[in-house]
């Protein structure tokens, strides 16, 4: 019947007197469902208010959700809970590949620049950013998104300033990457397609 009559239907974009979206409702509910615990519950949790943030600027529609989500829950099945697996790295990277497939492609390659993605998650660019003391929407953004877009200055901006650098670098003494620049690539490939053939 789908090649036949195609019946689009717009979902209420919020729900609850406008405090939860659909989204976000649908995402808490694939959380439920994956019946995860411990550290990969942590993992997936986080990597799920990242993709809430993202959703809400993207407007992705549930598949696309899904689509992502289930990227998610391979890496959490498959990626020792020991090793790295940062939520802001993972989910920006799932995001690339079910909506961008180009970029997702660059980043295998260690070729993606950081300004090459901020509008495939729906990102200011914070350095553009003027703040003022009024707390504006805008500036409550900002500051919601600066720890997702700080690592990704790291591991994809090569000319990143010398104190973004310094302050991530604090959290990889632990890891054993040749430089900030291989992580990407590393996850991209060893973590989010380490199944598939290319």
């Amino acid at each position: 019947m789908q090649k036949f009559i195609q019946l689009s239907i717009q979902l209420h974009d919020r729900l609850e007197n406008d405090q939860i979206t659909t989204a976000s409702k649908f995402l808490d509910h694939l959380l439920t469902q994956s019946k995860l615990t411990g550290k990969n519950l942590e993992f997936v949790g986080a990597c799920n208010n990242e993709l809430k943030k993202i959703s809400e600027q993207m407007n992705f529609s549930l598949r696309t959700l899904e689509q992502i989500y289930g990227h998610i829950i391979r890496v959490a099945a498959t990626v020792p809970e020991n090793h790295f697996r940062n939520s802001a790295i993972i989910i920006g990277l799932c995001v690339l590949k079910v909506a961008n497939p180009q970029l997702f492609t660059q980043a295998k390659k260690g070729t993606l620049e950081f300004s090459q993605v901020l509008n495939s998650f729906g990102m200011l660019n914070s350095n553009d950013a003027k703040y003022n003391s009024a707390g504006s929407g805008y500036e409550r953004r900002l500051s919601d998104q600066r720890w997702f877009e700080i690592w990704w200055r790291y591991v994809s901006e090569k000319n990143c300033s010398e104190e973004v650098i310094a302050s991530m670098s604090n959290s990889m003494w632990n890891f054993h990457f040749r430089g900030r620049l291989d992580i990407l690539p590393f996850c991209a490939n060893e973590q989010i397609d380490r199944f598939y053939q290319t």
